[in-house]
């Protein structure tokens, strides 16, 4: 008998027997491609994924993961140097309950050749010193700043990432004139399998910065910064940060505090004194068509770390969130339906965490207040995928009901009412409910997606054997329009509504 799950990461689960998976078998090495067997399961289950790790032979650290569909082998060639021993499992899982088998290690395999180091690429590295390098996959990466003392060179500072991808990390600042370069390693282990050195700069010139704090707690020191590098924050005392009062600190280059530094994007270019400010500030927010803008006026602009914007329904209801560096100058996303009303809120953090805030922007979408149309498709009949098509795409709360047919008592019955269970609006268009339906029987899954307590979308889908008894609701002859009306699952034709029976609704 095939079973099929309907599937709901988002929405609420069901206990389900357990079934045992047995262990894949055979599993073993074929130059660099790892190969295993799968034994047949029993009863009803199928299998529904793999995942496979890879390890160092030394201490088994873990070095790559990979999942994915049902296989018997992984080509692991992309992730293997010369000269290294590795180790590597398998973890079969399996419908209908997804548990997963035991973790089979194969034996060890060696990689055929001579240990070599390639090339970690793009390695460079910043006056302000930051080190960047190029894209090395699922790998550690070690970044060292070196200073060049004679015909040597001395390690200044180092620190360890699990981003193999393109990145930059600050690695340590440089606060006297010399040579300096980078090295990035990547790792496997303890193991250097890449890297890559930067070019040499040259640091001749320092300049002095100071911060006077104006009175409100004592002076930060004095540093020395390259020309033309930035500087560093500094810290300040406890009573000015994490403060939600709408005031802000910040520093600028005059004691009156209209001239904010910019910690992200100015340089120092001679002796540089900054000035500590303690103000209060407000936000002026306004809608402009579907866009809210917002003003902290503009020479207060680089005062700020981050923009977080949240949007609610009129019965302030969450909706959606969002958060970028800086602070724009205004929002728009493409979320807003005809005849609703919304409430924006618009938060700024400076860079210690004081936060001014505004929640007054109210606005209303004009037009009629329609609740559109959502078709849904089962697109896969092993994981029980249903993914939909709204004519507007947006961040919804989703709830669904579960029908099913009872031929004895020539009714639908309401199984189960499938809600979010994280209790937050998703972008995904797909649910994955954890109940598992009959091919045999005949099921109706309705879906309702909401923004607040606004019902945005709403749809029907069918899955399983139809009996005759039901044609009326959906069958190859009956045109007629499906219609969801408290809870219960009708049909509208020639103008007139229709239970599954048969009987018209009044």
């Amino acid at each position: 008998m095939k079973r099929f799950s309907l599937l709901a990461a988002v929405f609420c689960c069901f206990a389900i027997e357990m079934l045992a998976v047995p262990a894949p078998t055979n599993v073993h090495w074929e130059n660099g491609i790892l190969k295993w067997e799968l034994p047949e399961l029993t009863g009803d289950s199928v299998y529904a994924g793999v995942t496979v790790n890879l390890y160092t032979a030394a201490d088994s650290a873990l070095i790559y993961n990979s999942a994915g569909d049902i296989d018997n082998e992984h080509d692991f060639s992309g992730e293997l140097y010369h000269g290294r021993t590795y180790y590597a499992s398998v973890q079969t899982f399996a419908n209908p309950d997804y548990v997963g088998s035991s973790e089979i290690f194969s034996s060890a395999y060696t990689v055929p050749g001579a240990k070599d180091t390639l090339e970690v690429p793009n390695v460079t590295l910043s006056i302000d010193g930051y080190v960047r390098w190029g894209d090395i996959g699922y790998m550690l990466v070690r970044a060292t700043l070196q200073k060049k003392d004679g015909n040597e060179w001395i390690d200044v500072a180092s620190l360890t990432t699990t981003f193999g991808w393109s990145r930059s990390e600050s690695v340590g600042v440089i606060t006297e004139p010399g040579t300096y370069r980078a090295i990035a390693d990547g790792l496997q282990g303890n193991d250097v399998v890449r890297r890559g050195i930067s070019e040499e700069i040259e640091v001749e010139e320092m300049f002095a910065v100071s911060f006077d704090a104006q009175s409100l707690y004592d002076n930060p020191d004095t540093t020395f910064v390259p020309k033309n590098a930035k500087i560093i924050i500094p810290d300040v005392a406890d009573q000015y940060k994490n403060q939600r009062d709408g005031h802000v600190f910040y520093w600028s280059t005059d004691k009156e505090g209209d001239h904010p530094w910019n910690f992200d994007a100015d340089t120092v270019t001679q002796d540089t004194t900054l000035y500590a400010q303690w103000k209060e500030l407000t936000i002026t927010p306004s809608w402009d068509v579907d866009t809210c803008r917002w003003s902290v006026g503009e020479q207060y602009r680089n005062v700020f770390q981050y923009a977080t914007i949240d949007i609610y329904s009129e019965q302030k209801k969450f909706i959606f969130n969002s958060s970028m560096s800086g602070c724009a100058d205004h929002f728009f996303q493409d979320l807003y339906f005809p005849g609703r009303n919304y409430i924006f809120s618009i938060t700024l953090d400076d860079y210690y965490n004081n936060v001014i805030a505004d929640t007054s922007a109210m606005h209303t979408v004009a037009g009629q207040a329609e609740v559109l149309p959502l078709e849904l498709t089962v697109t896969d009949s092993i994981r029980g995928t249903v993914e939909w098509t709204a004519p507007k795409y947006g961040m919804f709360m989703r709830v669904g009901v579960l029908y099913h047919w009872n031929p004895s008592g020539n009714i639908w019955v309401s199984v189960a009412t499938l809600q979010d269970v994280e209790g937050y609006p998703k972008w995904d268009n797909y649910i994955t409910f954890r109940y598992w339906l009959e091919d045999t029987q005949y099921y109706g899954i309705t879906c309702k997606l909401y923004q607040g307590e606004y019902l945005i979308s709403e749809g029907l889908v069918y899955y399983g054997n139809n009996p005759s008894a039901v044609e009326n609701v959906q069958g190859n002859d009956v045109q007629c329009t499906k219609v969801i009306r408290d809870g219960q699952l009708l049909i509208e034709k020639n103008g007139r509504l229709y239970n599954a029976q048969g009987v018209e609704i009044k």
